[in-house]
């Protein structure tokens, strides 16, 4: 082969080299634009989804102030403007009344008046009276302020506690009638003398204190022998506040006397010594 022919086989060889070259690099930079493209569509896509994603949770968002049983979350609306116009009214009616009743109740613990509902009536034979000494009340004005309770509400409170207090009076009553009736027909009687004795005896407190504490029919009969050595002894005599001594206990007055019927008269006869009365013209001494 000629030096001629060689340079002529180096050239063609480096052209189709040269173009083999370029067809690749025209090759690739299609493929990067065929990939640039496919990026730039995904891309605008997913911006489209998330505009429409947005747009349609914007569209279906409800309110805050708007309550889910009013809101329409299918056509996105308020389902009756009457209905939601009704229900902001009564709330603001609500709201109105609280703010009135507020402004209505007693200003400070100090301000509510310990006293009876206007409509309270004790049961015939009781009687409820408030001491308004009585840390009690200081306790529970306290207790109404912080809780909110209007002046009537707190009277109420104060009637329950009559209620109980009478019902407890009447229970101590009625225990105490059962004792004095152990002490037959008399048995009242036998009582208001021997208080009458220790009140003229000592002092009208004193003895009404010492009375207090004679409770059941064993009681009363053991003050009646303190009256009986009292005055056994003489120390009836005389009586502190310079007054005449009192008659025996278990003596009864002709106005009681009075009342009783037949049988009480014999009853009473027999549980007194005879020789305290004397038979008088008319009636008894």
């Amino acid at each position: 082969m000629t030096d001629t022919q060689s340079s002529s086989t180096a050239q063609s060889t480096q052209s189709g080299s040269s173009q083999q070259a370029a067809g690749q690099g025209a090759g690739s930079t299609q493929t990067q634009e065929s990939q640039a493209g496919t990026t730039q569509s995904t891309a605008g896509q997913g911006t489209q989804q998330t505009q429409a994603g947005q747009t349609q949770t914007q569209a279906q968002q409800r309110p805050e102030y708007i309550p889910e049983s009013h809101w329409d979350a299918t056509a996105n609306k308020v389902k009756d403007d009457a209905q939601l116009a009704a229900h902001f009214n009564q709330i603001f009616a609500r709201d109105a009344a609280a703010q009135s009743k507020q402004l209505s109740l007693p200003a400070n613990p100090d301000a509510y008046k310990v006293e009876l509902p206007t409509d309270f009536a004790a049961p015939q034979g009781t009687e409820f009276k408030i001491d308004a000494a009585n840390p009690l009340w200081a306790q529970a004005r306290a207790w109404a302020h912080e809780n909110g309770l209007s002046q009537e509400a707190f009277a109420k409170g104060i009637a329950l506690i009559a209620g109980d207090r009478i019902g407890t009076q009447q229970q101590v009553t009625a225990a105490h009638n059962a004792e004095v009736a152990k002490l037959g027909p008399a048995g009242p009687a036998r009582v208001d003398a021997c208080e009458t004795f220790f009140k003229a005896y000592l002092s009208e407190a004193e003895g009404k204190q010492l009375m207090s504490r004679a409770f059941t029919a064993s009681d009363v009969q053991i003050m009646e022998k303190l009256v009986g050595k009292i005055t056994g002894q003489g120390g009836g005599s005389f009586r502190r506040n310079g007054s005449e001594p009192p008659e025996q206990p278990g003596k009864v007055t002709e106005a009681q006397w009075a009342t009783m019927t037949p049988s009480q008269k014999w009853d009473y006869s027999r549980s007194h010594d005879q020789k305290q009365f004397q038979t008088v013209t008319g009636g008894r001494q």
